[in-house]
């Protein structure tokens, strides 16, 4: 409401400029930051490069032809994605005292240069899309995450992964 305020939930994101994972540590980085959502790969590629119909004046539509047009034009994106998983409800009092040790408290992230803490998930691989978000909505006709809660601490992570097809 007007005049309030409410402590809110960031996240951050580092690109680096590197192909090649094993320099990954002496690649230049950028860091952007997020509060309600962040995407990458296809759904970046279909907001942004929409942007060249909106003259024809089909409001909202203009992004779902994109997407056709991406998924006939289909590209894929390596990158390494590190995350905190979220402690279980049983796990959160054993896990506070382990998380401590390591370092990784609350809110505080590691530098890309720093290796990826033990009690956090990593998956490398080609992806066609990386989504987080932490509202119920991300548009009109998107309702990707129904049980979504601002400031609960928590991003719903979408990720779509490259699959290879192989022609016999």
């Amino acid at each position: 409401a007007k005049g309030q305020t409410k402590p809110i939930d960031l996240s951050e994101h580092t690109v680096t400029s590197s192909n090649d994972i094993t320099t990954l540590k002496s690649s230049p980085t950028k860091s952007y930051y997020g509060f309600l959502t962040f995407c990458w790969a296809f759904i970046a590629d279909c907001d942004l490069e929409s942007e060249v119909l909106r003259c024809l004046g089909i409001g909202g539509l203009r992004v779902d032809l994109w997407a056709v047009w991406r998924v006939i034009n289909l590209r894929k994106y390596r990158a390494r994605f590190s995350y905190l998983p979220p402690p279980s409800k049983s796990d959160e009092t054993d896990n506070q005292s382990e998380e401590k040790k390591e370092g990784n408290i609350d809110g505080v992230l590691p530098l890309p240069t720093e290796d990826i803490p033990t009690n956090w998930k990593t998956i490398e691989d080609d992806f066609i899309l990386v989504w987080c978000h932490q509202v119920t909505h991300a548009g009109s006709n998107a309702h990707s995450s129904p049980m979504s809660k601002l400031q609960d601490g928590v991003f719903q992570v979408m990720i779509i992964r490259y699959v290879y097809m192989h022609i016999l």
